[in-house]
C-alpha cells in the first residue's frame, strides 16, 4: 500500500496493520516523524496517570524494539520518559512505553495479543487520550533518509 507523508507529502510504501493502521503516524522517515511530533505535541498536552513505580520492572526495556526507539529519541534530541504512569482500563492496568515530551503517550509494539489490544482501544476510546503505536515497519521506516529543500536529513 501506498500513502503519501503527513509531512513532507512524499510517497512511500506502508503494511496494512489490521485494527491499528491510524494509530501509527504517516510518515515516510525519522526527520518527517521528528517534525510531526513537534505539530501533534502542540494539540496534545499528556494527561498523567497514577505514578508507576519503577521496582515494578526491569530496569532494563522489555523489548529491543523499545531500545531502538530510545536510541532515536536520543539521537534527535526528544525529551521522553519511560513507563511513567499507569493507567485502569476496566479492571486492568495500562503502562504506556513512552511519554514524549509530555505530549503524547507511544507504545512500540512487537508482537499483539488479545490483551494489548483491548487495553491500547480502551486507552483510547475510554481515556480519550493520544497514543500512537510504532512497530517493526515503523522503526525500519526511521533510519531511512529524505531529501527535501536540496537538504539531506538522516537519521
Amino acid at each position: 500500500m501506498v500513502k503519501n507523508c503527513t509531512i513532507c507529502k512524499g510517497e512511500y510504501k506502508v503494511v496494512y496493520r489490521e485494527w491499528y493502521d491510524n494509530l501509527v503516524p504517516n510518515v515516510c522517515s525519522g526527520s518527517c516523524y521528528a517534525d510531526w511530533l513537534a505539530r501533534e505535541l502542540r494539540n496534545h498536552p499528556a494527561i498523567p496517570g497514577e505514578p508507576y513505580p519503577r521496582e515494578l520492572v526491569n530496569k532494563d526495556r522489555r523489548s529491543s524494539y523499545e531500545n531502538v526507539f530510545e536510541d532515536w529519541l536520543v539521537v534527535n534530541n526528544i525529551s521522553y520518559r519511560y513507563e511513567p504512569y499507569s493507567f485502569y482500563i476496566g479492571n486492568k492496568m495500562y503502562v504506556p512505553d513512552f511519554l514524549i515530551n509530555l505530549g503524547t503517550y507511544v507504545e512500540v509494539k512487537g508482537l499483539w495479543n488479545a490483551g494489548d489490544k483491548t487495553k491500547v482501544k480502551g486507552f483510547r476510546e475510554h481515556l480519550g487520550l493520544h497514543l500512537h503505536v510504532i512497530d517493526l515497519p515503523f522503526l525500519r521506516g526511521l533510519k531511512h533518509e529524505r531529501v527535501r529543500d536540496d537538504k539531506k536529513f538522516v537519521i
